[in-house]
């Protein structure tokens, strides 16, 4: 039957254990940790209660361990062992990390993820991805850590979260070549408000209705009420129904040159009043903040988007 101890032990106590008996010298132990002998003499009284055995006897080289203090030697090693184990830094290798980052985002957001996954393959075979869609509740699955990221263009990281802008891009209208707003604006060169509702539209709405009707206070009434043809939560659909109709549809500049940056298409600048506030941000719950695959990956997800468009 287990025994309580008479004494609740700390860590000078076993180290003055351990040191004792590598030395089998109460004062030289003592030194050797910068402990008075006073001090010394109370620990080792301390532990003979607790462990109810002499420990260490008298002889005339000094103190001889007993047998149970023999017998103690390897488990005092390793309690002191852990608990200094407790406040040892592991240096954090991408290559030996075995995790799967799950990331809600956009069917566009792969242009910010993709440079990642890159790097990923060859420093981080480990490492895999998992892409969702932004649905509705994507706080309460960050929250609840059924993700560890999301993409999206919030203002303002949520309540228990934080993040960081991944670049700073306008929005612009795309048409086919051809498209009489193309051909208006190379007349003019620029276009109306008035110009841009007498079109239909394709309408990207990738996330929640909360943080896109957020959006939507940038700009007028009358670009929000503008008529649409369609609704669709994925980019890449809407550029092909543009490709092939007078459809007109609405994205960030950077999405619009990748997308749609080839002879079949027209990227405009919009009139100030259809200028939507579009700031893509990586957003993760405070519970990862400190997480060192997670610190890793947010920095190669920034520092890769940064470096692409200090390239463009």
């Amino acid at each position: 039957m287990r025994k309580e101890p008479k004494e609740h032990l700390d860590r000078d106590s076993l180290l003055l254990f351990r040191t004792l008996c590598a030395t089998h010298n109460l004062q030289r132990a003592a030194s050797q940790l910068g402990m008075p002998q006073a001090t010394a003499s109370r620990s080792l009284t301390k532990l003979r209660e607790a462990f109810e055995d002499e420990l260490f006897t008298r002889c005339s080289g000094g103190l001889t361990p007993t047998p149970k203090a023999l017998a103690l030697e390897p488990k005092v090693a390793a309690v002191i062992a852990s608990f200094e184990d407790l406040f040892v830094e592991e240096t954090f290798d991408p290559a030996s990390l075995v995790r799967e980052f799950r990331i809600a985002c956009a069917d566009h957001a792969m242009f910010y993820i993709e440079p990642a996954v890159t790097l990923a393959s060859r420093t981080a075979p480990g490492v895999t991805f998992r892409l969702s869609p932004n649905g509705d509740d994507w706080v309460v699955e960050l929250q609840r850590g059924d993700l560890d990221f999301v993409i999206f263009p919030i203002e303002r990281a949520p309540e228990g979260c934080a993040c960081l802008p991944l670049s700073s891009c306008r929005s612009v209208l795309v048409v086919r070549s051809g498209h009489p707003l193309a051909r208006r604006f190379d007349e003019a060169g620029a276009l109306t408000l008035e110009e841009c509702l007498a079109h239909r539209y394709v309408e990207v709405r990738p996330g929640p209705e909360w943080v896109l009707r957020a959006m939507d206070a940038s700009v007028s009434e009358a670009w929000i009420a503008r008529p649409r043809a369609v609704r669709t939560p994925y980019f890449f659909s809407a550029v092909q129904m543009v490709r092939r109709s007078d459809l007109c549809f609405t994205c960030s500049e950077t999405l619009a040159h990748e997308v749609a940056g080839t002879d079949e298409f027209r990227i405009l600048p919009l009139p100030e009043e259809c200028l939507t506030k579009w700031v893509p941000k990586l957003v993760w719950h405070e519970r990862g903040h400190r997480d060192p695959a997670m610190q890793w990956l947010r920095s190669v997800i920034t520092s890769l988007v940064h470096e692409q468009d200090s390239g463009r």
